[in-house]
């Protein structure tokens, strides 16, 4: 439009100029300087007042504020409000299904003062960039955090990780859908809790979480949905020089968890306890997943074997070797091939585990005297590898256990030499967890990266967002198939909103994959949907005094200009016509 104007301008402006310069010809006037002068000007505030009033200029004014009522909310507000689904019924205030269309309507706001729980998922985004000043209701009693994972493989360990506020709940019960116990755990005094369960076979299983009073009343039950894959199991070899309680408990929990072990413990140079034939060779070595050696058979492999080893992991093998004993100055110097450097130490000889939880029967008396951490035991070494990272911690920070990367695989060391008594103590669970952590971080990679599902229990009716590696569909529980439109992230993943419809079991269907995850119901979870509102609104909240006062931007009324440019009009009409301004004419 302004190009339009421009060049009608200066046509007009090139006409006049042509008008004062022509040479005279009979009976033609020709206008002086100062009357072409006033004729452009004219032309040109014309054109100007006219885009003026196509486009008013913007103004500031003061923003206005706006009172948003939330879930639970129950205070009054003295200037404009609006209400938003979930608060309650009776406030006054104007009804809007979200904070986006409250924005639209009411123009230049740039102060929200939301009262009650908080903004949802749903609203946070349209708050971004305005000043917000924030009231919470009162906090929010019960189950406030709950993580479970969505897909645990058949045989693997898995927890139930929650916190509860605010109530009288002092132990949580952990059911199966046919009401048998898997796991209790007392509340502590932070109100969290740690719940242990074994992923049996494949397939979609609804948990009960449940959280008893002191009296073992049943103040309040949630789902745990887990969804068990069967996958490709770990492909294991363990090679040892001899056998002892560690070895026998590691290869017992290997065969528990469904593992294809092949193992050969080599009690003399004549007798060996195998359960499968095993060959270091290249080819047998590319066929695994982890090589489990311990120090003795290392040291008495042939050269060309060792070699064949490393070559294997620079492939992609995980290697974990476990040190036994302390090694000499010619076993050190074998260790280096791993890029390992071992020396002696002088650090206590017995540890405990990080995070471990205290060895306790599950259906022990809540007055009996806490349990400590057990005890165990290392080799007084110190390790040291370039670009290592800990494969296992003590309590006090030092490392049990060493990983490296190794071309495309990874290669690890051992000195914890007692897990076994973890089992021994009636914590089963935990000795999976640990050695299935610690297999699955040297594996050979070969699983398929899951999707990541945000918020991690999603519920009906409220905006999920999935992320996988390639394009995606979800089938509901009707099994109406919504093929989502992806957008591309710069890590090369693709992430896509879904709004589930109604509860129950989804699946994303990802390449050839299938994941399927459970969607909770709309009303479930009140108080874990409380606070984490609550939390979010109060890191989006700027507080009086802190920022500057808010102001909008507005386009000014066009009228004023309008008649401007009107004026302007006639003015160059009667102008135009008045007889004023010219030469003398040339006689013909």
């Amino acid at each position: 439009m302004a190009g339009i104007l421009l060049a009608v301008l200066a046509l007009a402006s090139a006409r006049l100029l042509a008008q004062a310069v022509r040479v005279p010809a009979a009976g033609f006037r020709r206008p002086r300087a100062w009357r072409v002068s006033v004729l452009i000007a004219l032309h040109a505030l014309s054109a100007a007042l006219l885009w003026l009033t196509l486009f008013p200029p913007l103004q500031t004014v003061p923003a206005a504020g706006l009172t948003v009522f939330t879930a639970g909310a129950d205070a009054t507000a003295s200037g404009p409000a609006v209400t938003l689904p979930e608060a309650p019924q009776g406030l006054h205030g104007e009804r809007v299904p979200d904070l986006a269309t409250a924005l639209r309507r009411h123009g230049t706001i740039g102060q929200l003062h939301v009262i009650g729980n908080g903004l949802s998922a749903r609203d946070r985004d349209a708050a971004q960039g305005l000043d917000l000043l924030f009231s919470p209701g009162a906090e929010p009693s019960g189950l406030i955090d709950l993580h479970a994972p969505h897909w645990p493989r058949a045989g693997q360990y898995w927890q139930v990780r929650g916190r509860v506020q605010g109530s009288a709940d002092t132990r949580a019960v952990l059911l199966a859908p046919d009401d048998n116990i898997i796991d209790s755990a007392p509340i502590d005094r932070e109100g969290r809790f740690v719940l242990n369960a074994q992923a049996r076979s494949p397939g979609q299983t609804v948990f009960q979480l449940r959280l008893l009073d002191a009296d073992d009343q049943v103040q309040a039950s949630h789902a745990v949905a887990v969804a068990t894959r069967s996958g490709d199991p770990l492909r294991v070899a363990v090679y040892a020089g001899g056998s002892n309680a560690e070895l026998k408990y590691l290869r017992r929990w290997l065969r528990d968890a469904g593992v294809p072990l092949r193992s050969e413990l080599r009690i003399s140079p004549t007798v060996s306890l195998r359960d499968r034939a095993l060959d270091l060779s290249a080819d047998n070595l590319a066929q695994l997943d982890v090589l489990m050696i311990d120090d003795r058979a290392w040291y008495g492999l042939a050269s060309s074997v060792r070699d064949a080893i490393v070559r294997a992991a620079r492939g992609g093998l995980g290697v974990l070797l476990l040190l036994t004993g302390e090694p000499d100055r010619e076993q050190r110097q074998q260790l280096t091939t791993l890029g390992f450097a071992v020396a002696a130490a002088d650090v206590s000889r017995t540890v405990r585990l990080h995070r471990q939880q205290p060895i306790a029967a599950a259906n022990s008396d809540d007055d009996a005297p806490a349990a400590k951490p057990l005890e165990l035991s290392r080799r007084a070494l110190h390790v040291a590898a370039a670009a290592s990272q800990p494969l296992l911690r003590a309590d006090d920070g030092e490392a049990l256990a060493l990983w490296r990367a190794s071309g495309r695989g990874r290669v690890a060391l051992w000195w914890l030499t007692d897990s076994f008594r973890l089992v021994l103590s009636g914590a089963a669970s935990e000795h999976a967890n640990l050695w299935r952590d610690a297999l699955s971080t040297i594996a050979r990679p070969r699983a398929i990266a899951a999707p990541q599902i945000t918020p991690e229990r999603p519920r009906d009716g409220t905006r999920l967002t999935l992320c996988a590696a390639t394009d995606m569909q979800v089938q509901t529980p009707t099994g109406q198939r919504v093929a989502l439109l992806p957008r591309r992230l710069a890590s090369g993943q693709r992430c896509a909103g879904f709004w589930p419809q109604a509860d129950g079991w989804h699946v994303v269907q990802s390449a050839d994959q299938q994941w399927p995850f459970y969607v909770y119901p709309r009303n479930q979870d009140a108080a874990m949907q409380a606070w984490h509102d609550r939390h979010s609104t109060a890191q989006l909240a700027t507080f009086a005094g802190t920022a500057q006062p808010a102001q909008a931007s507005t386009r000014a009324s066009p009228w004023p200009y309008a008649l401007a440019w009107l004026l302007a009009l006639a003015m160059l009409w009667v102008f135009e016509r008045l007889p004023v301004g010219y030469r003398p004419s040339t006689a013909p």
